[in-house]
C-alpha cells in the first residue's frame, strides 16, 4: 500500500502465528501490528475443545519455531 502512495499507520489482524521474520519485517517498515489472537492461544483452546490432544502440543509448538524446516526434520 505504501508503494501505491498510501500512508499506512499500522495493521490489524484476527490471528498471527507470530513468526519472527514477519515481526522483523513489519518493524523494519515501521508498521505496528495488532492481532486479536496468537498461535499459543489457538493451541490452548484447541486442546480445551478436544480438537487436538495435549500430547500433540509439543510437535505443533516445534512447527511454529521453524516451519520452513519442519517437514525435512520430521521425515
Amino acid at each position: 500500500m505504501k508503494d501505491a502512495g498510501c500512508k499506512v499507520k499500522g495493521m490489524i489482524s484476527i490471528f498471527t502465528y507470530g513468526f519472527p521474520q514477519a515481526s522483523e519485517n513489519f518493524e523494519s517498515d515501521q508498521c505496528p501490528v495488532i492481532s486479536l489472537c496468537e498461535y499459543p492461544t489457538l493451541l490452548e483452546q484447541a486442546v480445551e475443545a478436544n480438537y487436538i490432544k495435549a500430547k500433540d502440543m509439543d510437535i505443533l509448538s516445534k512447527w511454529r519455531e521453524a516451519p520452513e524446516v519442519w517437514m525435512t526434520e520430521s521425515n
